[in-house]
């Protein structure tokens, strides 16, 4: 059961840890990095940034919360 945990914080890290990296770069470029039809995104680029890196930080914590590990690269678990 442990080592299921262990996967699924790994698995919770990276896609926050890509939330994140895509929320910065909406932020710093200006983009609008989600334009799917049917998802729920923002208008402005920024408000969709900000709310990817949200996103993002939560997931960072929940993985935290999780498996203790508090590493903020998912590649240094």
């Amino acid at each position: 059961m442990k080592g299921f945990i262990q996967r699924l914080a790994l698995l919770i890290h990276w896609i926050g840890f890509a939330a994140f990296v895509l929320g910065v770069l909406s932020v710093v470029f200006g983009l609008m990095v989600l334009p799917v039809q049917g998802l729920l995104v923002a208008q402005q680029p920024l408000e969709g940034g900000a709310g990817l890196i949200g996103f993002g930080l939560f997931l960072w914590v929940l993985k935290w919360l999780i498996s203790g590990n508090k590493s903020f690269f998912p590649w240094k678990s």
